[in-house]
């Protein structure tokens, strides 16, 4: 199996901002968000948890692996293909008389 150190990067990310959305500074904690919130989706310990936390320049090693590979941020992409069709167009509709 091919090591693609890209998609870890990512995956530290989507980690990080998951703990940033619900850590209140001086209320909780990293481990009070570890159990709540990161623990049911990601199913990581606490150890592997605090080592992403404090992994350096995460965003910077992620631009320069990007440009290594030759591809562009996912978050920063527009998922919707410019020929793709909306599966729903909001008109006004018309106001019915009862």
């Amino acid at each position: 199996m091919a090591y693609n150190p890209l998609n870890k990067l990512l995956h530290y990310r989507d980690v990080v901002k998951l703990a940033q959305k619900h850590l209140v500074p001086g209320i909780s904690t990293y481990a009070g968000v570890h159990r709540t919130y990161i623990y049911p989706v990601y199913k990581m310990e606490y150890k592997t948890f605090m080592k992403i936390m404090n992994f350096k320049y995460l965003e910077k090693q992620i631009k320069e692996e990007l440009k290594k590979q030759g591809k562009t941020d996912p978050s920063e992409e527009n998922h919707i293909a410019k020929n793709q069709l909306p599966l729903f167009e909001i008109t006004e509709s018309p106001q019915l008389d009862i």
